[in-house]
Parts: C-alpha cells; structure tokens; sequence
C-alpha cells in the first residue's frame, strides 16, 4: 500500500455488538487515531437487527438533529485533509449512499467495507450495476471480507480497472478465541442437537428447518433434537408451525440471545444449520465453526464459501428447501461419528483462513503504515 493515512473517520449504521466490540479494540491500539459518526437506522429495518444496549467508543457521535452541526463539521474536517480517511461502512441507511457521492472529489481516501456479495445479490441488471458502478467507483480503497465480496466489486468493475484500487483484506471481525472450544467426542446412542441462533425473520427460512424435522419424524428418526434462538417477525409463525406439525418434543424454541450468552449455546449443541434465502456472509457460520459445530450452509453465503468444506467441516446446500435440509441432517443422524471428526476440522478451517478479529486488526494498521 503507497498511501496511507495519520486519521480515519468511521462512518456508518448503528453498529452490532461484535462491532461494537471491535471499536473497543481500535481505541486500545497507540498510534491509530480513528473517530465514528453513526447514523440510526429506520424503525423497520432496527427491528430486523438484534442490537443490544450498549456503550458505544468515547470517540463516537450518533448523527441526529442535536449532532448534525458536530457530524458536519467532523466530517468536512476529514474529506480536506489528503492525510486523513474517511470509511463508509456499507450503503444502509441510504443516507451514506449520498454523502459518499458528495464527497467524491474530496481530497481524503475513501474507503468503502461492505458485505455485498456477488453470488448472495443473483444475477444484476445492467442498470442495477450501473448504479452500483457510479456510487463505487469515487473510493479509493476497497476493504474486501472475502472471495464472494471481492467478485462483485470485480463484476461492478471490470477485473483491471477493480486491480488499479487499493484492496485490502479485511474479514468481518470475529474473536476466535471466545469461541473456541475443545474438539467434542460424540457419544455413540446421544441424539444429536442442532441448532439454529439468529433473526426470526422471512429471509432467514427457519421454517424450512422445522419442515426438515417433520420430513424426519415421518421417516421415523427420533434421535435428533433443534434448538431456534432468536427473536423476529417470525416468531409467531414459528411457533405455530412447531405447535400445528407437533414438533415440541424435537424443537425447541429459546428466544432471543445476549451475545455474552451464545459461546455457551453454541457448546452445547452438535450441529449448526443456516438456511437462509439471502446472506451476504453469516458472522454465525464463523462463530459456530470456532466453537467445533459442523455447519449446514448455503453455497451463496459468503462464510460458506470461504470457510465450509463438503464433508470436511460441514454441508454446502444448494437449495434451502425442507428435502434439502433434511437430507444433510439425516447425514449426521445417520453417521454420528462423523460429528466427532468435522468437528476439530471446524475451528481448524476457521484459523487456516484467517478470519479473524486480529487480521482485520492487522490490515487496519496498515492504513496507517503500522
């Protein structure tokens, strides 16, 4: 990297709490001088977010009608200065879209980090690409966080013009470490405990997982258990499906989970299932693979990609429907001893890839020429 920066300013939505923790991890580090302007999200999509109350950085500002004036100021300050940075973490709410496009002929680097995903966004319309291409093409540096996210950019771009950009690796901070756990040992006759930990929400598709669970009570497997943790629009619909289909004796369902609380869930479980319509990447796929849980993903997921191995550490589906769902648990039901073997390969592949909180700690400080 030839340019580099003394100051970045972040700039982005109202941060998750594994963000949030990653700010924590910023602000201990000497020499890297970074500020945040948060903007709130609308109340429709907050509520598709499970955003815990927390303390955001001493270096932030949360923009509203109070701040304006200060986030203003903070931000102009930065697009002047060729040694500063400015980031744009993603283009939601749609308000960052157009302050990126306002600030294209600033004299800062712009960075942008998003999670867009070639494969998970299906086939782009030309017009759709064309608007990408003219909102993307004004930053400077791209922060890739993996290979499906670095093939739209070079889809956007044509591969040449995208190889002229900065590009920098930069994983979806994930702390490995609060994860790991030891390599389970399954025990031949236990039934085996999947589990699902996210948004109840119609994009998320957990009610193809209980229509799984129905597929194999009806075949006459018994000795499986699923756990739902989350909270959502679909929690009604959930419940009603494991109530109608008489799934409570296999599916339980725990409510929303504090993210202190999850390593704990995850270590209590065998299996990892995310049968999601759309992902751009799916942070739990990273979190349960760390905590030795084989998983059941999509192929367009982006931790998919990146992070599962067919019957190495898990199951990449190419479909999300009931047949296919059941089909990978009845794997596991049936072949129990593989639990035991994909699950040191899980936390395995995981370090072999570098997902982690300290590569995207590594790669930041390299903006700054640390």
């Amino acid at each position: 990297m030839n340019r580099t920066i003394n100051r970045l300013l972040w700039i982005g939505g109202t941060p998750a709490s594994y963000m949030r923790r990653f700010h924590e991890l910023i602000d201990t580090i000497d020499g890297i001088n970074v500020q945040y302007v948060f903007l709130p999200y609308k109340q429709s999509q907050q509520q598709q977010r499970s955003y815990e109350v927390g303390q955001f950085s001493p270096r932030s500002v949360l923009y509203d009608q109070s701040t304006k004036k200060k986030c203003k100021e903070l931000i102009q300050d930065h697009a002047r200065d060729p040694r500063a940075g400015i980031l744009f973490c993603g283009l939601y709410p749609r308000r960052l879209m157009w302050l990126g496009l306002k600030l294209r002929n600033s004299a800062c680097m712009k960075l942008f980090y998003s999670d867009l995903n070639i494969v998970d966004q299906g086939p782009l319309s030309f017009m759709r690409a064309l608007i990408y291409r003219f909102i993307l093409k004004n930053f400077d540096t791209f922060l890739v966080m993996g290979s499906y996210n670095a093939l739209f950019f070079r889809h956007i771009f044509s591969h040449s013009y995208f190889q002229t950009k900065c590009i920098v690796h930069f994983p979806l901070p994930h702390e490995h470490s609060t994860f790991v756990n030891n390599p389970r040992r399954f025990e031949s006759g236990k039934s085996v405990a999947f589990l699902y930990l996210g948004r109840l929400t119609p994009e998320k598709n957990v009610a193809n997982i209980c229509r799984a669970c129905r597929i194999l009570l009806d075949e006459g497997f018994t000795r499986f258990s699923l756990t739902i943790a989350g909270g959502g629009s679909e929690s009604r619909t959930i419940s009603e499906i494991v109530n109608t289909d008489s799934l409570s004796r296999v599916v339980s369902l725990i409510g929303p989970i504090k993210s202190k609380d999850t390593p704990d869930v995850y270590r209590q479980h065998d299996i990892f299932i995310l049968p999601s319509l759309f992902e751009p990447w799916g942070l739990v796929v990273a979190e349960a693979l760390s905590s030795g849980l084989p998983v059941i993903a999509p192929v367009w997921a982006g931790a998919t990609a990146d992070l599962i191995l067919n019957g190495y550490n898990g199951v990449r589906l190419l479909s999300v429907t009931p047949e296919s769902i059941a089909e990978a648990m009845r794997f596991y039901i049936k072949n129990t001893d593989q639990i035991s073997e994909q699950s040191v390969n899980a936390a395995h592949q995981v370090l072999l890839s570098r997902v982690n909180v300290t590569a995207s700690l590594e790669n930041l400080k390299s903006l700054f020429g640390k």
